[in-house]
């Protein structure tokens, strides 16, 4: 039985997520905190809502048991299933157990007006994949991690024009990302604006999150860089009009990493697009090297119009020309 996580689960989860699977990168970068701790903030009455957690109870003593985790998007009706224990390498039922939590949990997000689930899948997770297209998900685009070590020397930064990140760039900024967008993307997308507000994390932003906007000649937005701090890195995310210098703006956010003085210096983690050529030239030319690549899925949930109970069946009168039909089984007798 798959049900919401409840206090009494603390101990079970804690050795459970032991043997976990982190689809995100992100989170395990900028998140200092533990699946569990996420599930007990969830049931503490005054916590966040943010992250829902539902725990599979074994039918039978040495039946496999795990939980999942998804977390709600802070600006849209879409969720990330961001946990999910076991891994499918621990146990020969693990997949079996990612089948019931994925299914449940798509189900429930559906029933809270969640309209489209997102995963991220390594490529080479070919069991991970049939799962998630079996249960209705389908790969829309791909991305590259990216990691520049903080070993080598910061590259030269460029004399360039930059104000701080605002709202007032905002609708500048969706308009750069949103115009490059394969057709695959805009099909399962309702908008076509990108994920500004909502990458990395589902838009719950670190605290200490910093931002410069690149403004040309004439005050037009040439793109911008959004720094993430967290625990294990630093996570940069770029916004480059197709006909500006990608490289220029990463040498500037590399070098507002080295002006924070952060100790001891941590790396700089990056995501690019698959169809993003550019950006992916423009982070190798900084000293960044792919980590892995990643399929990115979605799912849509079905929409589900409630009738009042109140609404009755048409009726049909029955005519003079009505024709009154029996039954193959009444012919038969």
């Amino acid at each position: 039985m798959v049900r919401p996580f409840a206090p009494r689960d603390l101990l079970r989860l804690r050795t459970l997520q032991t043997t976990g699977t982190c689809f995100e990168l992100e989170t395990s970068v900028l998140v200092n905190r533990s699946p569990v701790w996420h599930a007990a903030l969830g049931a503490w009455p005054l916590g966040s809502r943010a992250i829902h957690t539902l725990v599979l109870d074994a039918p039978e003593a040495g039946a496999p048991e795990g939980f999942i985790q998804a977390r709600r998007h802070r600006h849209a009706p879409e969720a990330d299933l961001v946990f999910i224990t076991p891994a499918l390498e621990a146990t020969q039922r693990a997949a079996l157990v990612w089948q019931r939590l994925v299914a449940d949990a798509c189900q429930r997000l559906g029933a809270m007006g969640i309209q489209r689930a997102h995963v991220a899948l390594h490529q080479e997770d070919r069991i991970g994949l049939q799962i998630f297209r079996q249960l209705g998900f389908s790969a829309y685009t791909t991305d590259v991690v990216f990691r520049r070590s903080p070993d080598p020397a910061l590259p030269p930064c460029p004399p360039i024009r930059t104000v701080p990140l605002s709202e007032v760039y905002e609708h500048a900024l969706d308009q750069i990302i949103g115009r490059d967008l394969p057709e695959s993307v805009r099909q399962v997308r309702d908008h076509a604006a990108g994920d500004w507000h909502g990458y990395p994390l589902g838009g719950y932003h670190p605290v200490g999150t910093t931002g410069r906007v690149w403004l040309g000649p004439t005050d037009k937005v040439l793109g911008a860089w959004r720094l993430h701090p967290g625990h294990a890195g630093w996570w940069l995310r770029l916004a480059v009009a197709g006909e500006t210098d990608a490289a220029a703006l990463v040498r500037h956010a590399l070098a507002a990493t080295a002006a924070v003085g952060r100790a001891p210096r941590q790396p700089v983690y990056a995501a690019v697009p698959g169809h993003d050529a550019g950006g992916m030239l423009a982070l190798r030319e900084c000293g960044f090297e792919p980590l892995v690549g990643r399929f990115r899925l979605i799912k849509t949930m079905t929409a589900q119009v409630r009738e009042p109970a109140w609404r009755g069946l048409p009726v049909r009168e029955r005519g003079a020309d009505a024709v009154v039909t029996r039954t193959s089984a009444e012919l038969a007798a």
